[in-house]
């Protein structure tokens, strides 16, 4: 069954804080946002992806078991392995899987950082002026250096500005958002008491995307992209600019989540959770694979 996180009555694009391409499905770079001052405004973010069809046809969950499901048995993954998808134009959890899904916990690492983020944004300015590693930056350039760098001293400094926990703001914020079957122990994800599930953080993801939502921007323009900036920038090349997605490794430990266009022009959110990989390049190698899989979903 389709769980249903929101409706939305117009079929709506999401905005990426990036540059626009010539592509309309691609996700893709831009230059790095100039540092601000403090009394300096927040540049209008430029606008990708406001192409896509509004009746563009939402993958089977058919289709979404016979892409994957041998890429999810792969050895490289290790024996604990889970993944969510979720349609950003309804807000529907179209799939999920696991040995326990949807309750299914697994060790987030640097994936916990969009909590963090998100609870940064929910209770402070974008425009506040910090000052991190000698750099003078606004809150909202910082939330984005650290998604794409997944900076953990970001993270922490990031999580000074949260009125007590970052699942108390979100939980107080979306009565919605299931943390339940989470533990967020710290900012980074460093801590390898974190848990969250696959289902858990696609519904954030679906929160983060919803244009009803605009104050996240700053995490959608932060993740990398893949091919081409931060974390992502030596991976998944085979399918460079197709998808933007948090890293998150640990040893054991690999997660990929995030969004990406499948090949009807439909934008899904994802997370692919693993944590008791053998060996982390072989299963990066498998996560970025698996995010090809989806660009292709038809």
């Amino acid at each position: 069954m389709f769980r249903r996180l929101w409706a939305l009555p117009v079929a709506a694009s999401l905005f990426f804080a990036v540059a626009c391409s010539s592509a309309p499905a691609s996700i893709v770079a831009t230059q790095p946002a100039k540092e601000l001052v403090t009394s300096t405004p927040e540049p209008v973010p430029e606008v990708v992806l406001s192409a896509l069809p509004s009746q563009a046809p939402l993958p089977t969950e058919q289709a979404i078991r016979r892409s994957l499901t041998m890429l999810l048995k792969s050895p490289d993954l290790g024996g604990h392995v889970g993944i969510a998808i979720g349609d950003v134009l309804t807000g529907l959890i179209i799939f999920q899987a696991s040995p326990k899904a949807p309750k299914d916990r697994f060790i987030p690492a640097s994936s916990i950082k969009l909590f963090t983020a998100a609870a940064v944004l929910l209770t402070n300015s974008p425009d506040i002026s910090v000052t991190f590693k000698r750099d003078r930056m606004s809150l909202s350039r910082l939330i984005e250096t650290t998604l794409t760098e997944s900076d953990n001293d970001g993270a922490d400094l990031l999580s000074t500005f949260v009125p007590g926990s970052s699942a108390q703001v979100l939980s107080a914020n979306f009565p919605d958002l299931d943390l339940s079957q989470s533990t967020l122990s710290d900012a980074s994800g460093l801590s390898r008491l974190d848990r969250t599930t696959p289902t858990t953080l696609v519904h954030l993801l679906l929160i983060l995307a919803n244009p009803a939502n605009p104050e996240f921007a700053p995490i959608l323009s932060g993740l990398p992209i893949a091919g081409l900036t931060g974390t992502l920038k030596l991976r998944a090349k085979a399918v460079s600019g197709q998808f933007r997605a948090k890293t998150g490794t640990l040893t054991g430990v690999d997660v990929l989540s995030g969004y990406v266009v499948d090949s009807a022009n439909r934008l899904l959110a994802f997370a692919v959770m693993a944590d008791q990989v053998p060996e982390t390049e072989f299963a990066r190698a498998k996560l970025d694979e698996i995010a090809g899989a989806l660009v292709k979903l038809s």
